[in-house]
């Protein structure tokens, strides 16, 4: 057991390596500032204690000067410490959470690309931002907060039990309820966070999809099978916020029943010791203001104790996403590509044993060709374009040759960087100029790039006849899915020191006189590369060679 909490412990703490958040300053100046406030809070009562007594005896006038001007140092030391918690919570905190999340997101991009193909990006995208604010805050403030209340709850009790000794029972006895009560919720706290935070996840998911597809639904007219889908998960969601509810709610109420038994036995043994004169009047306000304290405290312990099972819920899956599949890179990194074969190659669809191909493929591209593959559809052409990318790894029979070295000693992050230029099938849009697109594969070497943005724009004038200086501005979102296909295929063909071309199904949504001049294009630029275009077109494109896969 206390091995799997050290093995824990240290992937939590590599995790946060990973998240590049930097919590040790945070959390010292957020602690050092809680014992503050406490230290002001306990010590308030005290002094109002003294100004009562002070008033019953009748020596008011002479310390109200004296308390008059602590009260105010304390209100002046608070105003600072609020300001100080205060920017740490609503400035720092969403300020590290965010950078932990763009971090993450490189994590993610280090993983095997078949270890995230069961997660949709909304989806993952909601999940690592809830988890990593839920981890952060608790990190960050709810562990400050915990430290800084098991202080106060020691001084407290120390207190009471120096004013007023006979008090210390109830309150050891309050501890022990409050201690059993959170080791009987703990567990069921857990999974009802954990699902819970999986079916908001989901939800999410579901109403990001149909926010994404409104033209599709209006023209479709499914909008009755949309709804009723998302009242499904939204049925499903509620249903777990109910019982989240119900066991809150008992553990609160709980709570409330607790506290209020107490507050009436302190109240009632109180009264007797004044009205017996074994107790000031004053020293009673002082203690049943120390006992409110003390009760807040207990149940603050108590609340974060359960956030504690919300924290672990987060972290386990934010741990789960942490220890999918790393990319295997290799160490080979390769400066050209000269020829590419595929010796005995075969993989098997997803979900099946099945082979994809009915024969292993013996391929060799070479440059100054273009290839052009064709096939039914589901036969496993982009498929066969992730493993050339290195994204898919371990076919089921034979192997990938780059320059006569295996494709597993290939570090791919490096060829896929400068020397392999793709088009991928259906592209995601996303909001972004199209000038800042343009320069998707552009360094700041000054002279190269403005060379290349300069060709990008002559193409995409002479090919679309329209200027280009007035779509530059434009977000890709305002283009057409023409215009749209037609930059994406100038930026892809115009990539510096790209020697391989990867085409997914490239002239969908393009006129055929556009067609014919990509083609054009396409032969110019064979001439010391590697081009493969995967098709479907009636006409081969002139000059490439054919494979069909079968």
């Amino acid at each position: 057991m206390a091995k799997q909490a050290s093995c824990l412990r240290k992937k939590t703490i590599d995790l946060l390596k990973k998240l590049k958040v930097k919590y040790k300053l945070f959390f010292a100046v957020q602690l050092v500032s809680l014992l503050a406030v406490s230290a002001i809070n306990i010590f308030l009562p005290y002094a109002e204690g003294r100004i009562i007594n002070s008033m019953v005896d009748g020596s008011f006038v002479n310390s109200v000067l004296k308390w008059a001007a602590v009260i105010i140092g304390i209100f002046l030391v608070r105003m600072v410490l609020s300001y100080i918690l205060s920017y740490f919570e609503f400035y720092l905190l969403p300020y590290k959470s965010s950078s932990a999340q763009v971090n993450f997101i490189q994590v993610l991009l280090g993983k095997k690309l078949s270890a995230l193909a069961d997660f949709e990006g909304s989806y993952l995208h909601n999940r690592v931002q809830q988890d990593v604010e839920c981890i952060l805050d608790f990190i960050l403030l709810k562990i400050p907060q915990m430290i800084n209340m098991a202080f106060s709850l020691l001084v407290l009790i120390f207190t009471i039990f120096y004013i007023q000794p006979q008090v210390s029972l109830l309150i050891f006895l309050i501890v022990i309820i409050y201690v059993v009560l959170y080791k009987f919720f703990k567990n069921s706290l857990y999974n009802i966070f954990y699902i819970l935070s999986e079916a908001h996840n989901k939800f999410s998911n579901d109403c990001n999809s149909v926010y994404e597809r409104l033209s599709e639904i209006k023209a479709k007219e499914n909008r009755s099978f949309e709804q009723n889908h998302l009242i499904c998960s939204q049925n499903h969601l509620f249903s777990l916020i109910f019982r989240n509810f119900k066991l809150k709610y008992l553990v609160s109420g709980g709570q409330i029943v607790l506290n209020f038994f107490a507050q009436i036995v302190v109240l009632v043994v109180g009264g007797i010791y004044v009205s017996a004169g074994k107790l000031t009047i004053g020293l009673l306000t002082t203690i049943m203001q120390y006992l409110s304290l003390l009760w807040q405290n207990i149940a603050g312990v108590f609340e974060l104790a359960v956030s504690y099972q919300a924290y672990l819920a987060a972290k386990m899956r934010m741990l789960e996403l942490y220890e999918l599949a790393d990319d295997v890179v290799g160490c080979e990194n390769c400066t050209n590509i000269d020829d590419l074969e595929l010796k005995d190659f075969n993989i098997k669809s997803l979900g099946t044993n099945k082979l994809l191909f009915s024969k292993n493929l013996n391929l060799h591209f070479k440059r100054g060709h273009i290839y052009e593959l064709r096939g039914k559809n589901g036969i496993g052409k982009s498929t066969l374009f992730m493993y050339l990318l290195g994204l898919y790894t371990e076919p089921d029979s034979g192997e990938i040759i780059y320059n006569r070295t295996r494709a597993e000693e290939m570090n791919f992050n490096l060829l896929r960087a400068k020397k392999i230029a793709v088009l991928l099938q259906n592209e995601a849009v996303y909001d972004i100029s199209v000038g800042t697109y343009a320069k998707i594969y552009l360094s700041e070497a000054a002279d190269t790039s403005q060379n290349v943005l300069c060709e990008i724009g002559r193409l995409f004038t002479k090919l679309n006849n329209t200027p280009w200086t007035e779509v530059v501005d434009k977000s890709l979102l305002e283009l057409s899915g023409g215009e749209r296909q037609l930059l994406r295929i100038i930026v892809t063909l115009l990539k510096p020191e790209a020697e391989m071309i990867l085409l997914d199904e490239p002239y969908n949504n393009l006129a055929v006189n556009v067609m014919t001049q990509l083609n054009a294009l396409l032969l110019e630029k064979k001439q010391n590369k590697i081009i493969a275009v995967i098709s479907h077109a009636a006409e081969l494109i002139p000059g490439a060679e054919e494979i069909v896969l079968e």
